[in-house]
């Protein structure tokens, strides 16, 4: 079975020698097209970010309020008040003149002289005076404190800074990628008897993939010697 391949391929190599310089101006045996394939490109779809992250610091001013308060508006005090002395008028019986005992002489109508004792009783009057009925005096006056209600403005809550953290944010972008390169390969096509006219020498075709390539199909090969 060997030497019976091995004698197929020479033939068949005898017999492509043969023809491939006839083909210039004869028969097609093999022919090759040449494709170009342009590159391909597709969209994909990526998420991005569109924002970082951040923090913003937001001012919460102090609130105030108003408080009513009892406070003393003025405190206790003693006041000394002076009470003027009172007088008044008292009428007494005072002796203007004491008793006495004297003579007294007189004459009768004779002429003849008369010595009497007299007694002169003391002799009183009513007079007014004015006396301190009551005394003066000092008197200790205490004023209690007096309160009244004000009205405050006092802090309820200081200022204060609250930071507020934003996340970063993120969008979908499409963007347009080579899915494919460009490329270029020679296809084997069906061999056609016609005339193929070259202009120079004939040059075989490069860069055909070896895939795409197969092998012609012969008929059984009769050895003849």
């Amino acid at each position: 079975m060997r030497a019976t391949f091995a004698l197929t391929f020479s033939i068949v190599a005898m017999t492509v020698a043969t023809v491939a310089p006839a083909s210039a101006g004869g028969d097609c045996i093999n022919c090759f097209r040449r494709e170009v394939s342009p590159p391909q490109y597709g969209v994909v779809h990526e998420t991005v970010q569109v924002r970082p992250a951040h923090t913003i610091a937001h001012r919460i001013p102090a609130q105030v309020g108003v408080v009513h308060e009892t406070v003393q508006v003025r405190p206790a005090a003693v006041v000394a008040h002076r009470i003027p002395a009172q007088v008044g008028v008292v009428h007494e019986t005072v002796q203007v003149s004491g008793a006495s005992r004297g003579w007294q002489r007189s004459y009768d109508a004779h002429g003849r002289e008369i010595l009497c004792e007299v007694v002169t009783p003391a002799r009183y009057a009513t007079v007014a005076r004015t006396v301190v009925t009551r005394p003066e005096q000092v008197v200790h006056q205490t004023i209690p404190a007096q309160y009244g209600t004000v009205a405050r403005t006092v802090v309820t809550r200081p200022e204060q800074v609250v930071h507020q953290t934003i996340p970063a944010q993120y969008g979908t972008v499409a963007r347009t990628v080579q899915v494919a390169p460009a490329s270029e390969r020679w296809v084997q096509v069906s061999p056609r008897r016609e005339r193929v006219h070259h202009h120079g020498h004939h040059v075989a075709p490069r860069g055909y993939a070896p895939q795409t390539y197969r092998e012609p199909s012969y008929g059984p090969v009769t050895a003849r010697y």
